[in-house]
Formats: C-alpha cells, structure tokens, sequence
C-alpha cells in the first residue's frame, strides 16, 4: 500500500512546485539593462512619494533593455497575459540624450506598472508623442511634470 502511494506524493509535490513558480513575485524583480536600472528605482520613489506605497508597491517583474525599435518609436512597453506578472520595457537605442531617455522611461514605466494611458494634451510625460525639445522643457519642472502625470493617471 505504502509503495501505491509513492509516485502519487512524488506527482502532486512536483505539482505544488510547479504551482508556486507560476505565482506573482511579492517584490519585483528588475533585470534591465544596466543605463535603466537607476530610472526604474527613482520612478519607484517618486510614484510612492506622489501615490503612497502600496499603488506603487513593486508587484511585477520587470524585464527591458536598449534596442532597436520600429518606426520611429522611442519606447514599449508589453504586458503578458502569460504570465500576468511578467512585464518588458525597452528604449529605443536612438535615445541618447539624458532628458529623453528619463522622460521614455518615465513614460513607459507609468504604462507598465501603474497602467497609465496616453495623455495626449500639451507638454506631458504621458503624450504618445515627444521628442528631446519637449523633454527639455518636461526636465526645467521635472517634479511638477512626474506629479502632474500621477496624481492624474491615479483616476484613469
């Protein structure tokens, strides 16, 4: 009888292991490139500083790097329903200036972990469309800019 039950327990352990690496990361995990990882990190605290902890609580892992993109987009963002946590972020490798880089990343990181959509009126982290001119001007009131977009993005 005992030995009956062997291949069952052996069956459902590997079950509950296979099970408990499908769950949701309770911290995120940050495997980008190396320029990205300070700007997700300062997103992080800005986004609680403006919205509180646990809106910006880190519940998604969190892939991206440098790339070439198509058609003249600065940045993506993919949300996988499979597995519903995993999240990718990727600049374009044409993005060398400092202020656009931080402003793509901002923006795709407000996609990515707060599902934040397009705001596409005026100068605004969010507008689907900016170049280094309006990332300029977005970095002469950075702060003023970041609050704007949260606390609106807070009630989308």
């Amino acid at each position: 009888m005992f030995m009956m039950l062997i291949p069952i327990l052996s069956f459902l352990s590997g079950l509950m292991l296979a099970c408990s690496t499908l769950s949701v990361p309770e911290h995120l995990t940050v495997q980008v490139d190396t320029v990205m990882h300070q700007t997700v990190f300062d997103f992080l605290d800005d986004c609680e500083a403006v919205l509180g902890a646990e809106k910006c609580k880190p519940r998604y892992e969190l892939e991206g790097g440098i790339r070439k993109l198509e058609n003249g987009t600065l940045g993506t963002c993919y949300v996988y329903d499979t597995p519903a946590y995993l999240r990718k972020i990727y600049v374009d490798k044409s993005v060398e200036d400092p202020d656009l880089f931080r402003v793509v990343m901002y923006h795709e990181l407000m996609h990515c972990i707060l599902d934040f959509q397009h705001h596409d009126d005026g100068l605004d982290i969010m507008n689907s469309t900016t170049n280094a001119d309006n990332a300029k001007e977005i970095a002469k009131s950075w702060d003023e800019f970041v609050n704007q977009a949260l606390k609106r993005g807070e009630h989308q």
